[in-house]
């Protein structure tokens, strides 16, 4: 990119008559910088690491010290909105398609997606940088970075799924696509952002593979035992699973009373939070827990099959039931 095509469209002023005259990639990382790019400084401290790496040339927002005049020193108002300029311009140079996403969507696109020119994600500071190379299509929830697009796409339920769906258990699917059977750890209820996102992927011709699928971090079962210890993978009849987000969360109680009617539904719930989106739901079960170290009391004193245990995540839970099973793990001098 030109040193002169970077100042017009990051509305800045060039400090210098620099002798280079073009960068060959862009980067707010120092970790990321290579010889011949423009670095984007938010520190003005890393300045002297950048040039010191090779950088010939570098954005700030404030003055800087002109050391080495074959360098380009730009400075700008304000530095996200230099960004944010860069990458509406990229958008356009490259035609670049952006897709609108939500997070299931966007955490089974991380898992398949496999083409190069493709970008997944929500970080605007990665996808300047991807932008090194030619972007062919965003795929996004991120609003900032749909804000920077002038036009952006849905990916929509098709009125018919792209694939065959062979069998189906609460937290697994076997499908068949292009003649070819594939088993994923998908719970069914993310069968419609499946099935948006590969008719999305064949519209903009997104090379993809189900291979590559392990788990999204949505929906996820922790399996435990008779005493609250972790097991393997289906190996008990009860399983807990955690969420933050309140719409997710009452749409999972629904997924469970209406796909699992045979097991106990049971729900935990901070004690000081009150969740409307469950209102409507008769007949629920709900347990209130104070502070996070209670809601294993609450797990090994109750009946249930499946427990939705809203306002933590997996990796506390499982250090609560791994703190759990240490302390539960017999000693050689248990018998003495």
């Amino acid at each position: 990119m030109r040193v002169a095509e970077v100042v017009s469209i990051t509305n800045g002023t060039l400090l210098n008559t620099p002798s280079i005259t073009a960068f060959a990639g862009i980067t707010l990382e120092l970790d990321s910088l290579k010889h011949g790019w423009l670095f984007i400084a938010r520190n003005h401290a890393d300045i002297e690491s950048a040039l010191a790496k090779g950088a010939y040339g570098v954005i700030s927002k404030s003055p800087v010290e002109i050391k080495e005049s074959e360098i380009a020193y730009i400075e700008v108002r304000d530095i996200e909105d230099a960004i944010a300029r860069l990458i509406r311009y990229k958008i356009l140079f490259f035609s670049t398609s952006v897709i609108a996403l939500n997070l299931a969507q966007l955490l089974i696109a991380k898992e398949i997606i496999t083409d190069a020119s493709i970008f997944v994600g929500d970080c605007k500071n990665t996808l300047l940088e991807s932008f090194n190379q030619e972007i062919r299509v965003i795929f996004t929830n991120s609003d900032e970075i749909l804000t920077l697009s002038f036009h952006s796409l849905q990916a929509l339920k098709p009125l018919d799924m792209p694939f065959s769906l062979i069998t189906y258990t609460l937290f697994d699917m076997r499908l068949s696509y292009n003649s070819r059977a594939y088993f994923l750890h998908l719970p069914y209820f993310f069968i419609n952002d499946l099935s948006s996102l590969v008719c999305i992927c064949e519209q903009e011709h997104v090379l993809f593979d189900f291979t590559r699928f392990h788990r999204i971090q949505l929906l996820r079962p922790i399996f435990i035992d008779e005493f609250s210890h972790i097991c393997e993978y289906g190996q008990s009849q009860q399983v807990l699973i955690t969420q933050q987000d309140c719409v997710l969360f009452a749409s999972f109680v629904r997924y469970f009373l209406e796909y699992a009617k045979w097991g106990k539904l049971v729900c935990m719930l901070p004690k000081s939070h009150k969740l409307e989106t469950l209102d409507s739901i008769k007949d629920l079960e709900i347990l209130f827990y104070e502070q996070t170290n209670d809601i294993l009391d609450c797990v090994m004193e109750t009946n249930f099959n499946f427990m939705l245990i809203f306002g933590i995540d997996d990796s506390r839970l499982y250090t609560l039931l791994q703190n759990h099973g240490a302390k539960n793990q017999p000693s050689l001098f248990d018998n003495l």
